[in-house]
């Protein structure tokens, strides 16, 4: 597991991560993950932003604590997470080729992204 600030999340023991925390990928470099932490008072208002920004997004979990959507530019495949810890967000940017990922690991990844009460 690795933590950014107030973030945390785990990938695969393979993957390289970033002596600041804040990036791992795989070791081709075929997928690759940045996370990040920012302050936020209102999660209605920051997940309606995001949701605006990305109207062709496929939804994969909308609740009131963990915005989870996917897309595709190219070759790559995205998903983008939230995680609404009150007055925190942590924000996790999962990219890799078409191929690059099985959907079990992109799960596992995605559902182990969180706002970590250590600081």
């Amino acid at each position: 597991m690795s933590t950014d600030e107030r973030c945390s999340y785990s990938v695969p023991e393979s993957w390289r991560v970033s002596a600041d925390r804040r990036w791992a990928a795989q070791e081709d470099g075929a997928a690759s993950l940045g996370v990040f932490g920012m302050s936020s008072t209102n999660w209605s208002s920051h997940r309606n932003a995001v949701m605006a920004g990305a109207p062709t997004a496929v939804v994969h979990e909308d609740s009131a604590t963990r915005l989870w959507i996917e897309g595709s530019a190219g070759a790559r495949v995205w998903q983008h997470v939230l995680v609404n810890g009150g007055n925190w967000v942590c924000t996790g940017d999962l990219a890799a080729g078409h191929q690059a990922l099985r959907w079990p690991v992109v799960q596992q990844i995605v559902s182990t992204l969180r706002v970590s009460l250590e600081r």
